[in-house]
């Protein structure tokens, strides 16, 4: 600061606060004395939690002058996150103010503002200068790739060099400093907070409530900055902000950074404010702030994103390969940085400083070292670098095949069963139900609820009959057989207890006879009991939205399953329970129909030609028989009519896409009829499941039917995800079917007109959800949970990837098969039981139990897919319902794996009930660092499928599945299995092959069965010591070593450490403060 040039000059404006020069160094001052007074000086640290004030400026000063490194603190941050860099740093002081007290963690050592002694000596000559530039100037917390933030160490020298450069190329002549309008834990800060300061000018400090608000005001005041400090999306949501006043803006030079700069958030900009400069400025906060810059004022390049331009003064930049050779002019490499500029290393890590700090041969100085950043670039024609991202998938009974003989063995193994039979029952309101009948042994007696139990052990729950009968014999046919066509239906009792007492119960006790279609139900009746299931709850949370307009969660159904007990939950949440959405139903349609967020997701993805057919989904049956194909014609008309969804087309406009409804008769029918053999089917299908569909043009559905033998047929059904999803696969092939019969027939299906269609819940949605802008919306309140929810949640999980992330997503794959044998299944579902949890939760926790042990850190996201089909009136619809949750595991501390289930139940309990933002909207709202390589949020996938296999064989027709060859993946994994029954669990692991091998992705999949098998078998030891390597991995870098030879013991201790620092002779040997020798220079 210009104290003795200047100390009347403005230094400081808060709102209506004015701070000279002098005032301000007074401030610091006073923080400097009581530091000193506590023995803080070079060498230590010293932590700053105070929102953007006066304040927390002179605190920074203050502890710069005393030698000491300060730690910034976001007030704002959740508690966890700073008792996490409070543990790792344990500074002997932090400085804040006791407002704050509630927010602070404890116990630390403060020193709150207002305790500071204001009589103290302020003259500079009194602190001592003992600031020298090996001395660290601050430590900034980054992300850990661990799941803990890792703390950056800068040096005074490294600071110096940065300030000196930035002062001398971002400072106009006779400007107004520049406003300060980012976290003080952000390092883009340091831009502009120290030059504005160094300079003499004025530091503008901008409220942290309404941030873009304010500074949109004060640009648009027409303040003639020096510079302002942004990221690109704060860059492109000023400019919203601002609107109209636009043109008012007076800055001499936005600097911005911290992600990838695209050209058109930059044009508008450059065509409203001609005498703006914009700097695209490079660096991680490994190197100080930045170390690469690229004016945009002469760009005239045609890319995406604005490249990030040359080295800064006393910067050397290395694009290498793997084996740290320089890669050829124009050629892709990893960013390394050597210079002036390169910190200290990680604070308290030795051993990951020693991985990205490494030594510099291509210096001329001894002991420089380079850093390496992991990002990918490569040179332009005129030189520049270009950032490309980073290095670093019987009976059947809802879905379920069942065999009876199974079930009637079990209930033979129980004490006083002498005979037992199981049969189906069609009932109208219930569908299927599996009713049991046992004959008990002369002179004993059973209890059908202690059966149940019985076979809960050793059956899975779609197993368990619904209803156990006890009969006096079985009855039999003339022959002698079991004659289960005369095995009784169920007397479902029912009106047990009182009758309703309250409006409510007399709702609820219709609704419950309504759905499981009974006379009367009584208050203490169990919906479960009656022969209630899943389905049928979440068509009670629709009738109680409907009727009762609550939104009940699903979780309260199965928690309090009688009227008495739902009644008296809804009483205690009456007056916190959610407004109910409104039904949908049919609405008023704009010439031009908007697209879902899920949509318009996936027409962007389509339109950079990246997927391909990453997101076509091709569903193939085999069918024996006569095979009608002008019926088949008809049949696919009369689908293509009921369903809107698979007649829209999807053009673009000026002001984005929209969806176009299709008159059937007016297009071509997508189903075409080939010859082929046995041998080139699995080709053919390949092939027209690759065909890449024009979203503008082509219907998103097409039709091919391959004949084999004149009684043999295979029906290919080629879709854009865009038009389906997985439940629309039921209503799709159910309605094919009884259009089929029907035109067979000669007649038309005759089906009820559906009650809305896939543009009416599009218009819903929007309607529904409200504006992100709006604090009273529906959007609004789901991103404050989500955004609280997803807080530091890590960019990318650390995968044992055999090869580095390409640049761009491939989205080519493979897939292996996943098999959990029946035994394991049950003991799954029998510790999700005990801790009432799903059988989708304990898969959950496993999984990122092992991915976590595989190195991911102990903040495991993953995504799940959801149904979203939240009204009745959709379950019939065929459309693309789905949403995405981000299901986030947390495995710090030292879990069992039963609290790790516990942990998962709480948050997806949580995110079940937060489940209507689209994932679109959440991905836009938390801005995370997007790369074409990878999925935002999360790269891993976890799917629990049940059901979606809907063959129906068709009138002379027999159908099973044929398999379609699959190579594509739209994650890193996407685990996917399916709740079979009789084989326990089956599914596929779809792996991307631009990371995995096939065999690596088989040897994940028998990890993931130890980690199962070990959790069901111990889920009360600790997680962290579970074993994920099979027997013969134990020595991955070759055959295990002889123990019977003594081999080490012929070596002298000195030559094992020649040894040693031969083969580590650039890393770090010895740490003492922050000082550090190489074996290198130990060995000298």
């Amino acid at each position: 600061m210009q104290v003795a040039q200047a100390p009347a000059a403005t230094a400081l404006v808060c709102g209506e606060r004015t701070v000279t020069v002098a005032e301000l160094d007074h401030l610091a001052t006073r923080v400097t004395r009581s530091l000193l007074a506590r023995s803080i000086g070079p060498g230590t640290l010293v932590g700053i939690c105070l929102e953007r004030s006066v304040e927390m400026v002179a605190a920074i000063l203050g502890v710069i002058k005393t030698g000491a490194a300060y730690i910034p603190l976001d007030a704002e941050y959740p508690e966890s996150r700073r008792v996490q860099i409070l543990d790792e740093a344990q500074p002997p002081v932090v400085i804040s103010v006791s407002s704050l007290w509630p927010k602070l963690p404890s116990p630390v050592s403060w020193l709150f503002w207002e305790d500071l002694e204001d009589g103290l000596d302020p003259s500079p000559q009194g602190v001592p200068a003992c600031v020298g530039p090996r001395d660290p100037a601050y430590v900034i917390f980054t992300s850990g790739s661990t799941g803990r933030p890792k703390g950056v160490v800068v040096r005074q020298a490294e600071l110096a060099v940065y300030l000196d450069w930035a002062g001398h190329r971002y400072l106009a002549t006779g400007g107004q400093g520049a406003p300060l309008n980012t976290s003080i834990a952000f390092d883009a800060t340091i831009t502009s907070l120290f030059l504005p300061l160094l300079a003499g000018r004025p530091l503008w400090l901008v409220p942290q409530e309404e941030e873009i608000a304010c500074l949109a005001d004060l640009l648009s005041s027409g303040v003639p900055f020096d510079l302002v400090k942004l990221t690109p999306s704060h860059l492109d949501a000023l400019r919203h902000q601002l609107g109209p006043r636009l043109g008012n803006v007076r800055v001499r030079r936005f600097v911005v950074g911290g992600e990838a700069l695209r050209r058109d958030v930059v044009a508008p900009w450059r065509e409203a404010v001609p005498g703006l400069e914009i700097l695209n400025e490079y660096g991680p906060t490994e190197t100080v702030v930045g170390c690469c810059l690229q004016s945009c004022h002469d760009d005239t390049g045609r890319g995406r994103e604005i490249p990030i331009g040359h080295p800064t003064p006393g910067t050397r930049l290395y694009l290498l390969d793997a084996r740290l050779r320089p890669v050829a002019e124009g050629e892709t490499g990893e960013l390394y940085i050597g210079g002036d500029q390169v910190a200290w290393g990680y604070l308290n890590r030795p051993a990951q400083t020693a991985e990205r700090f490494l030594a510099d041969p291509f210096s001329s100085i001894p002991g420089t070292r380079m850093y390496r950043t992991g990002d990918l670039a490569r040179q332009d024609d005129r030189g520049r670098l270009e950032f490309l991202g980073r290095t670093d998938d019987q009976v059947k009974i809802r879905g379920h095949r069942i065999e009876l003989g199974e079930i009637e063995s079990c209930l033979l193994r129980q004490p006083g069963v002498a005979q037992a039979a199981v049969a189906v029952h069609e009932e109208a309101h219930l569908g299927q139900l599996l009713v049991g009948y046992v004959v008990c042994v002369a002179g004993m007696d059973v209890d059908p609820a202690v059966l149940t139990t019985a076979l809960s052990r050793s059956l899975p729950p779609a197993w368990i009959p619904g209803f156990l009968l006890k009969l006096p014999a079985l009855p039999l046919t003339p022959h002698g057989k079991l004659d289960r066509k005369a095995l009784p239906l169920p007397n479902r009792k029912t009106g047990d207890g009182p009758a309703a007492r309250t409006p409510v119960e007399q709702i609820l006790s219709g609704l419950y006879a309504e759905l499981l279609g009974l006379p009367v139900v009584g208050v203490h009746d169990n919906f479960f009991a009656l022969g209630g299931h899943s389905l049928l709850a979440m068509r009670l949370v629709s009738s109680l939205r409907r009727d009762l307009s609550l939104e009940v969660p699903l979780r309260a159904i199965f928690e309090h399953p009688t009227v008495a007990g739902l009644a008296a939950w809804i009483g205690s949440q009456t007056g916190v329970a959610a407004v109910a959405r409104p039904r949908i139903q049919r609405e008023h349609r704009p010439a031009r129909p908007p697209l879902s967020s899920a949509q318009q997701r996936l027409w962007f993805l389509q339109q950079l030609q990246q997927v391909q057919d990453t997101y076509h989904i091709p569903l193939a049956h085999r069918l024996r028989g006569t095979l009608d194909i002008d019926a088949l014609r008809s049949a696919v008309r009369d689908l293509l009519e009921r369903h809107e969804s698979l007649r829209t087309l999807f053009p673009s406009a000026a002001d984005g896409p929209w969806q176009q409804i299709c008159d059937v008769a007016a297009q071509p029918l997508p189903l075409q009829l080939e010859r082929v053999t046995d041998e080139e089917l699995p080709e053919r299908l390949a092939s027209a499941s690759r065909e890449v569909f024009d979203l503008s043009s082509d219907l998103p559905v097409r039709f091919r039917v391959y004949q084999l033998a004149p009684d043999e047929h295979v029906l290919l059904v080629v879709f854009h995800h865009i038009a389906i999803d997985g439940a629309s696969q039921g209503p799709f092939w159910r309605d094919l079917g009884v259009a089929y019969a029907a035109r067979l027939s000669g007649r038309s299906p005759g089906w009820d007109r559906l009650p809305v269609q896939y543009v009416d819940y599009t218009l819903w949605q929007q309607r529904w959800l409200g504006q992100a802008g709006d604090p009273g919306s529906v959007m609004s309140r789901e991103l404050d949970f989500w955004k609280q929810t997803l807080e530091g949640l890590p960019d990318e999980l650390v995968l044992p990837t055999d090869r580095p992330r390409p640049t761009d997503g491939t989205f080519r794959g493979g897939r292996v098969p996943l098999v959990v044998p029946p035994g394991l299944h049950r003991q799954l579902l029998d510790l999700a039981h005990r801790e009432q949890a799903s059988l989708f939760m304990v898969l959950q926790g496993a999984l990122a139990v092992l991915l976590s042990r595989l190195g991911a850190g102990t903040d495991i996201p993953l995504g799940s897919p959801i149904a979203g089909r939240l009204d009745e009136l959709l379950q019939d619809q065929v459309g693309f319902f789905v949403n995405t949750l981000v299901l986030r595991t947390d495995l710090s501390g030292t879990p069992t794996f039963r609290e790790v289930v516990r942990r998962v139940r709480e948050f997806d309990l949580a995110a079940f009930a937060h489940q209507e933002l689209p994932f679109e909207q959440l991905v836009q709202a938390l801005q995370p660092q997007r790369s074409l390589a990878r999925h935002p949020l999360f790269q891993v996938v976890l799917v629990l499928q049940s059901g979606l296999e809907c063959v129906q064989d068709w009138p002379g027709l027999t159908a099973t599945v044929e398999p379609v060859p699959h190579t594509t993946a739209k994650f890193d994994l996407l685990w996917e299995l399916e709740a079979t029954a009789k084989e326990g669990l089956q599914g596929v692991l779809e792996y991307s092959s631009a990371l995995f091998d096939r065999e690596s992705a088989e040897r994940l999949v028998r990890r993931y069965f130890r980690v199962l098998e070990q959790c069901v078998a111990s889920p009360d030891d600790c997680v962290c010591d579970i074993d994920v390597l099979e027997p013969g991995e134990k020595f991955s870098g070759g055959a295990a070593p002889d123990i019977s030879e003594p081999a080490v013991a012929r070596k002298s201790l000195g030559d094992c450490f020649e040894a040693v620092a031969s083969s580590c002779h650039d890393r770090g040997a010895i740490t003492c403060g922050f000082d550090q020798v190489t074996y290198d220079e130990l060995n000298r």
